[in-house]
C-alpha cells in the first residue's frame, strides 16, 4: 500500500525507507509546526507511530492538540537559555525563530514580525521527560538556531537512531552545517545524506540502515503526495477551478429545471384560461340567447299579433275563408324571417305591422325603433 508523503522535501520517504520495518515506533519533531502542511511526522502517525511535538507558536501548537490529542505536545522553544525568551513568529509562515538577525531581514523582506515571549527548554530536558521511548528519529528545524538547540544536548545519553536537521541559511540554498556538525559526530553520528535543505545524520549503533540513503526518493518508494505539497499545488488549483466549474454547472442546471418547471406551470395555467375564456364565451352566447327568448320574441308575437288582426279585418273574410288564413299563419314564422333579414325599406312592413317611420337598414336593426 502507498504511503502518502505530507513532509516538505520528502524527508518522511528517506526516515520510512530505513524505518517502516518498524511497527508503533516513537519520534521527537522540534520545530514541529503544522500537524498537516510540510509535516513530518503525519505519513508515521497514520501507520501507527506515535512521538512528541516541540513548538512555540501558539496557534500551531492549538492546531497540534486538536489534531494529534493523543500524542505530547511542548510548547515551547529549545535552547541553552532556560526560561523566558523573545521569540519573533513571522505570521503565517513557517520562518518563525529565536534569532533577532534573521527575523530582521524578514520584516526587511515585508513579511510581518511579531515579538513574543515564550518558554525555553534544553533538548536533555526532553529526552529525560520521555526517557523511556526509543527514539527513531528527531528532526530539529528551528530556522537558523540549530547550533543553539543541539548545544543544549549536554549530559542525555539518548540516542535517536536518525537525526535531521535543516542546514541551509532560511530562505536560501547557503548551507549552515559547519558551525553545530562537530558537535553530532562526537556524540557517534555520521553523516549519510543531504537533500538539498535537510541533512541525514545516522548513529553508529544502527550503521545498517545507513544503506537506505545511497539513492533519492524515487518510484521504488511506493508513495504519492499529498494536496498540501507544494508540488500539488498546481494540481490543487485546478481541482478547485473544475469544483468551482461543476458548482456553477450545477447551479445553471438547477435554475434550468426551475424555468421549465415555471414553463409548463405557466402553460398548464395558460390552458386553463383558455377553457375558462371558451367557456365564459358559450355561457355569454347562450344569455345572449335568453335575452332575446325573454326580450325580443314576445315583443315580435305582440305585433305579430296585432298585424294579422288586422289583416283579417281588412280581409272581412266569412268563415269559410278561415282556414286558407290559418294555413298562411302557419307560414307566417318563417317569412318573418326572410323580411328581417332583407333591406327595410319604409313600405314594406308599414301596411302590414301598422303606420310607423323606418329607417334605413334591416327589420332587425329597425326593431328597437319600431318597438319605442
Amino acid at each position: 500500500m502507498s504511503m502518502i508523503s505530507y513532509a516538505q522535501n520528502f524527508e518522511d520517504v528517506m526516515l520510512w525507507r530505513a524505518l517502516g520495518h518498524i511497527d508503533n515506533g516513537f519520534y521527537i519533531d522540534v520545530g514541529a509546526n503544522d500537524p498537516i502542511v510540510d509535516s513530518v511526522s503525519l505519513a508515521f502517525y497514520k501507520k501507527g507511530w506515535r512521538g512528541v511535538h516541540v513548538e512555540p507558536v501558539s496557534s500551531l501548537a492549538y492546531s497540534i492538540s486538536k489534531s494529534r490529542p493523543d500524542e505530547s505536545l511542548e510548547q515551547a522553544a529549545v535552547g541553552t537559555n532556560e526560561g523566558k525568551i523573545i521569540f519573533y513568529e513571522v505570521e503565517g509562515t513557517g520562518l518563525s525563530t529565536a534569532e533577532e538577525e534573521i527575523a530582521a531581514r524578514h520584516r526587511e523582506s515585508g513579511f510581518k514580525v511579531f515579538e513574543r515571549e515564550v518558554e525555553c527548554i534544553t533538548l536533555d530536558s526532553i529526552f529525560e521527560k520521555y526517557h523511556k521511548n526509543e527514539i527513531h528519529w528527531l528532526k530539529i528545524d528551528v530556522e537558523g538556531r540549530e547550533k543553539d538547540v543541539l548545544e543544549s544536548w549536554h549530559v542525555s545519553g539518548a540516542r535517536p537512531w536518525i537525526i535531521v536537521v535543516e542546514s541551509t541559511v532560511p530562505l536560501s540554498g547557503e548551507e549552515n552545517f559547519q558551525a553545530w556538525e562537530a558537535g553530532l559526530c562526537d556524540k557517534g553520528y555520521s553523516f549519510v545524506y543531504f537533500d538539498g535543505l535537510n541533512r541525514f545524520y545516522l548513529h553508529e549503533n544502527h550503521a545498517d540502515l545507513q544503506r537506505h540513503f545511497s539513492a533519492p526518493p524515487n518510484v521504488f518508494d511506493n508513495f504519492v503526495l499529498s494536496e498540501s505539497n507544494w508540488m500539488c499545488a498546481h494540481i490543487v488549483q485546478r481541482k478547485k477551478q473544475l469544483e468551482e466549474s461543476e458548482e456553477h454547472a450545477s447551479r445553471l442546471d438547477n435554475e434550468i429545471k426551475d424555468l421549465r418547471a415555471s414553463l409548463e406551470r405557466l402553460e398548464l395555467e395558460h390552458s386553463r384560461s383558455e377553457s375558462r375564456a371558451a367557456r365564459a364565451e358559450a355561457a355569454e352566447e347562450a344569455l345572449s340567447q335568453q335575452l332575446e327568448d325573454v326580450f325580443f320574441e314576445p315583443i315580435l308575437a305582440h305585433h305579430l299579433s296585432n298585424a294579422l288582426v288586422r289583416s283579417s279585418a281588412f280581409l272581412n273574410t266569412p268563415a269559410w275563408c278561415q282556414k286558407p288564413i290559418k294555413c298562411v299563419g302557419k307560414k307566417i314564422s318563417y317569412w318573418l324571417d326572410s323580411i328581417l333579414e332583407s333591406p327595410c325599406p319604409p313600405q314594406t312592413l308599414a301596411g302590414f305591422l301598422g303606420p310607423t317611420s323606418w329607417p334605413e337598414g334591416s327589420a332587425k336593426s329597425c326593431l328597437p325603433s319600431l318597438f319605442k
